[in-house]
């Protein structure tokens, strides 16, 4: 009999001892005689406490600082802390980091000096200091998780909130550069190499100045299209858990765009790959000049069991990428730094040598990502409409981070001296 991931484990009876047994993780838990009233409540009290726990438990000895680091991580990732989280990528990187080095170290051996050893990895790898400090921050809150929930002993999380974090210019950390808006007329020329599910994205968050995460979980049941002005309040977003109320206003352009793609089905994603690969095959077909009873019929040459098959939204990632392969399309590199036809990454590197760097630099200069349009749109409403407006526009609460987003207009400060100076 088939039973469900999140079923629970069975009460049973242990015929050898006649006690009622509950098996959770592979480990036995006897909870006295079967079928009696304590065992039952025993069974439920054991029950809870699993289930609490993300359905962990500690080792089968019964030492809770015993379980291994990817023990630790593997029931941090099934837990609502990081299903829910907006941050998955940057736990991801940091889980992944932790199990590659010490995965098989017992938590209770892992103290500052491998949390640091840890943080000279990622500097190693060239990531920027407040990456760097911001991941190694989620790297405490996975065992801050594992103390919650009685996995590990509260020690470990005390020792490892001695490492402080790194301070600008004080370690070989990189500096993260500020992230400027694109040009309008930069994203214009990239959209024609786009698809067509994508060019919608992008004109939609430049409209808007949405998240890219608010944007790729758009449904139609998260839009009120009551009133004359529509507004869009994400199931989801990122200062949610702190109880702010997020809410897009959607412009007559916008509108325009979302319109035709409102469904009927309202808890559907509005943007979706399957929906963009099903319009790229019909326009493909359309396009066909073969007639229909020579070649493939439509349908016939389609994989029933795909190993990767289009799912049903983007998520950020997949939209940031499709983002690039545009810009790359768009900008090619000159032809001494292009890609050779059937070449792999490591041997286009190794041709290209000490060239490589020209590469980078021709790809810093012409490619950009979607978290630069919401600056961009930052930009224009703080020049046109000042920075409060600007500040409401992009749910902030507080108007020194607006800041961060909407640079001040290099040619007013030029104005001023001009007048003055």
């Amino acid at each position: 009999m088939f039973r469900g991931k999140n079923a629970l484990p069975s009460y049973c009876r242990h015929k050898a001892s006649r006690q009622a047994v509950v098996t959770l993780n592979g480990h036995d838990v006897y909870l006295g005689l079967h079928g009696t009233k304590l065992s039952r409540d025993n069974y439920d009290r054991v029950v809870a406490e699993w289930l609490a726990a993300g359905r962990c438990v500690p080792s089968p000895t019964g030492d809770a600082a015993a379980i291994t680091v990817a023990e630790l991580a593997n029931g941090f990732r099934k837990s609502p802390e990081f299903t829910t989280s907006s941050h998955q990528y940057d736990y991801r990187a940091i889980m992944t980091l932790l199990v590659r080095l010490y995965g098989r170290t017992e938590v209770r051996a892992f103290g500052p000096i491998a949390l640091k050893a840890i943080r000279e990895k990622m500097i190693g790898e060239g990531w920027n200091r407040k990456t760097i400090n911001s991941r190694i921050h989620m790297a405490r809150r996975i065992f801050r998780w594992g103390v919650e929930h009685e996995l590990i002993p509260p020690a470990v999380i005390q020792a490892l909130e001695a490492v402080e974090a790194l301070k600008a210019g004080k370690s070989e950390a990189p500096e993260p550069g500020e992230v400027p808006p694109v040009a309008v007329e930069h994203v214009e020329a990239t959209i024609p190499f786009m698809p067509a599910m994508v060019q919608k994205m992008v004109k939609l968050q430049l409209l808007t100045g949405m998240r890219p995460g608010e944007l790729v979980i758009l449904r139609a049941a998260d839009i009120d299209t009551t009133g004359t002005d529509w507004v869009y309040r994400p199931s989801t977003h990122k200062t949610k858990h702190i109880g702010k109320v997020r809410e897009v206003p959607i412009g007559p352009r916008a509108k325009q765009i979302l319109a035709p793609l409102l469904t009927v089905d309202l808890q559907a994603f509005i943007f979706s790959p399957a929906t963009s690969e099903a319009d790229r095959r019909a326009e493909a077909h359309a396009r066909r000049k073969t007639p229909l009873n020579i070649g493939n019929v439509p349908g016939s040459n389609v994989k029933t069991r795909r190993s990767r098959a289009p799912g049903n939204r983007y998520d950020v990632p997949a939209y940031r990428r499709a983002i690039t392969r545009a810009c790359d399309a768009a900008f090619p590199p000159p032809a001494a730094l292009a890609r050779v036809r059937g070449e792999n990454e490591g041997s286009w590197k190794k041709r290209l040598g000490e060239r490589w760097g020209e590469l980078v630099a021709w790809r810093e200069k012409y490619r950009w990502h979607p978290h630069q349009l919401r600056h961009t749109f930052a930009t224009a409403a703080r020049r046109q409409f000042g920075l409060e407006h600007a500040q409401r526009a992009l749910g902030h609460s507080n108007a020194n981070v607006t800041q961060v987003y909407a640079a001040v207009a290099l040619e007013k400060a030029m104005e001023v001296a001009r007048a003055i100076g």
